[in-house]
């Protein structure tokens, strides 16, 4: 736990600075039936430590759950960093590994266009709103 809470110290400093908001975590998870929803509860993915965070708290979350199925909701992400789609790109694929799916919902159009120029758009589905995932 120490260990976890000094890793998240750089969020809360970076977001505290930024936004005026405190978190000592990216996601928080909810599940709603077979569906897992991961808010991103920052509004930039642009942190260097970013796309390495998201990868430890998705798998921290999904040794814990037979829901492969997770909603990514982006709602309040304004700014996202091209290495994020890199950790984007691993959700995916371990998520198809384990039989699940990831969708994005929420999607910023700066970051649906960045989706697109990548052809990212085919592999990840983008909803308005985490409900229509």
């Amino acid at each position: 736990m120490g260990e976890e809470r000094g890793n998240a110290e750089w969020l809360r400093q970076y977001n505290q600075t930024a936004h005026g908001k405190a978190h000592d975590r990216l996601l928080d998870f909810r599940k709603t039936g077979e569906v897992t929803v991961a808010r991103v509860q920052v509004e930039e993915l642009c942190h260097p430590q970013v796309p390495q965070r998201l990868r430890q708290e998705l798998t921290h979350h999904l040794e814990g759950t037979h829901t492969p199925q997770v909603v990514l909701d982006l709602s309040e992400v304004q700014y996202v960093a091209s290495a994020v789609i890199g950790a984007l790109v691993w959700a995916d694929t371990t998520l198809k590994a384990r039989g699940g799916r990831l969708a994005l919902a929420g999607v910023h159009w700066r970051l649906h266009e960045l989706l697109e120029l990548c052809g990212m758009g085919k592999l990840m589905p983008t909803f308005p709103r985490p409900e229509e995932a």
